[in-house]
């Protein structure tokens, strides 16, 4: 407990809203009702919002604390929003259905705590509509010995009609850095369906990212810049959706030991979602041109410029069971650069048996299901792998 207590000077500061929010749940856990808040933002002033297991008289999968402090201004231009939360380390089922035990380290005991705060502002309008700025930052592991690992996002909205602005930024958080291809920046142009054709589900979206690609099997040890362009059309019926996208990924520098920079990748996809009685269709397909590349130890092209991904399935509910199947030819993250790229083939049946097994237990939220799935790599010495996965879930 000498650890979990004890902060450093440094990063108390950063810990103050956690542990008064903290401070403020327990409080409020030891009384004997509960305060009666609503969850909706307050149209105005300070709110303060507390739960415990204490006041809960049981130790769940909820939150041991969890407490919020909200702030809103006059007319909802601007709103803060601060949530601490010690969720309790308890056994987990795995994606393979076999139930593990979690290792807890001395600092986790009581349970893994985050911090999340968020600040959203409406500026003054413009053609009648406000510029709406979020900004979001999560901290995890606050009083453990070792840094808390941060997460940061903001984004920015503004919709004058007929069309709709986002931006849209994130931080590199420990899981992304490790990705081939990364986009913390995100923007987009939405025009709705109601203005060119009439329809709500239609809709026109012009997008455009910021990337940064990274893989040591293609020679980039440090991460290139990529610019991502794209161009989208989105159909939505009462029995099928479908939609057609352009996408342009173009490298902003030429790769190591090329002599000049790699031309833009194109990419075309195609996809369609058909639903008829119990019945559910799904397909898309992508075909892809990689542009010529430089010459140079590093730049060498790959062969054969043209590419093509595919996924397709099939599921249908029975009054028992539900039964699925699905193909798919994965994509090459960075099919737009030099080099062999690894292409994946798998093949999925999968059986749902949520219906039978909650009739049987007599509990609403219960899941079992089965999943066989093959899978196999061109990637030279990567044999084909086979699985049989047994999935039990389970809700209070």
């Amino acid at each position: 407990m000498r650890r979990f207590c004890s902060t450093d000077r440094g990063s108390l500061p950063a810990r103050l809203p956690a542990i008064a929010l903290a401070s403020a749940a327990l409080l409020a856990g030891c009384a004997s009702t509960a305060p009666t808040v609503a969850d909706d933002a307050p149209a105005r002033g300070l709110r303060l919002k507390a739960d415990s297991a204490l006041q809960r008289r049981v130790i769940d999968r909820d939150p041991l604390l969890d407490g919020s402090l909200q702030f809103a201004a006059p007319a909802q231009w601007l709103h803060y929003d601060a949530r601490y939360s010690l969720q309790p380390v308890l056994p987990e089922s795995a994606a393979d259905g076999v139930r593990r035990d979690i290792a807890v380290a001395p600092e986790q005991m009581l349970g893994s705590e985050s911090l999340r705060q968020s600040l959203r502002v409406a500026l003054p309008f413009l053609l009648d509509q406000p510029l709406r700025l979020e900004a979001e930052d999560q901290y995890r592991g606050l009083l453990s010995s070792q840094a808390p690992t941060v997460s940061r996002s903001a984004q920015l909205r503004w919709a004058p009609a007929p069309v709709a602005l986002g931006l849209r930024w994130t931080a590199d958080d420990g899981a992304a850095a490790t990705a081939p291809l990364r986009c913390p920046l995100d923007g987009s142009i939405e025009l709705p369906g109601a203005v060119l054709t009439g329809r709500d589900g239609d809709a026109l979206r012009f997008g455009g990212r910021g990337c940064r690609a990274q893989s040591a099997e293609r020679g980039l040890v440090d991460a290139l810049a990529v610019s991502s362009y794209s161009a989208s059309w989105q159909r939505r019926g009462r029995k099928s959706d479908s939609g057609l996208h352009l996408l342009m990924m173009e490298p902003a520098a030429s790769l190591p030991g090329a002599d000049t920079r790699p031309a833009p990748g194109y990419e075309l996809g195609l996809s369609r979602a058909q639903r008829w009685r119990r019945w559910t269709a799904q397909s898309s397909v992508a075909l892809r041109h990689a542009g010529a590349h430089g010459g140079g130890s590093g730049g060498a092209d790959r062969g054969e410029p043209l590419d093509w991904s595919a996924r397709a399935s099939l599921r249908t509910e029975l009054p028992q069971a539900s039964l699925s199947a699905s193909y798919q030819r994965a994509a090459d993250p960075l099919w737009f650069l030099p080099g062999v790229p690894a292409i994946g083939n798998s093949v999925e049946l999968g059986l749902g048996l949520d219906r039978w097994i909650a009739r049987q237990l007599t509990m609403p939220n219960v899941g079992l299901g089965m999943v066989w799935r093959r899978s196999e790599s061109t990637r030279a010495g990567q044999p084909a792998d086979q699985s049989l996965i047994w999935t039990f879930s389970l809700q209070h």
